[in-house]
């Protein structure tokens, strides 16, 4: 074997061992697409987790402003139950919060069986507008009168 054959084999042989830890155009393109489809599929998680975050944390806000009103009004009920409605300061995060406390009397009222005198329902309603609906939470607390000597007969 003269010396440019052997040149020739070793350069061959090279040639194949550099194709064969090599990655052609077709695999690089492949392994982007599936890269990009794996980083859109995170990033929607990600805004998912945020939205899921977001919408928690209002209705946290919205459950402790609805009782700090029950206790509010609860704390004003030796001067008389009375309802009311407001918004709360535009610049409370997340937007404002509307609110609303009802006061019913269920005297004379049958509740299972049993006759009811001096018995009050506070309910207070707090919502918020979230994208196209209305979120909403609901306390409600049962007040008996202590003027009236409240009672439950049966």
């Amino acid at each position: 074997m003269t010396e440019s054959n052997q040149k020739s084999v070793i350069s061959n042989q090279k040639s194949r061992i550099i194709r064969q830890f090599a990655f052609t155009l077709v695999e690089v393109l492949v392994a982007l697409v599936v890269l990009a489809i794996g980083a859109v599929t995170l990033l929607e998680l990600q805004l998912f987790s945020m939205r899921a975050g977001d919408r928690a944390a209002r209705q946290s806000q919205a459950v402790l402003f609805a009782s700090q009103k029950m206790a509010e009004t609860l704390a004003a009920a030796s001067t008389g139950l009375s309802p009311s409605q407001g918004v709360t300061d535009e610049d409370t995060p997340g937007g404002p919060l509307n609110w609303t406390v009802t006061v019913a009397d269920l005297s004379g009222t049958d509740i299972q069986g049993a006759s009811t005198t001096g018995l009050h329902s506070v309910t207070v309603d707090v919502t918020w507008p979230e994208g196209d609906a209305e979120r909403e939470v609901e306390l409600v607390n049962y007040v008996a009168d202590k003027t009236s000597n409240a009672q439950v007969a049966k």
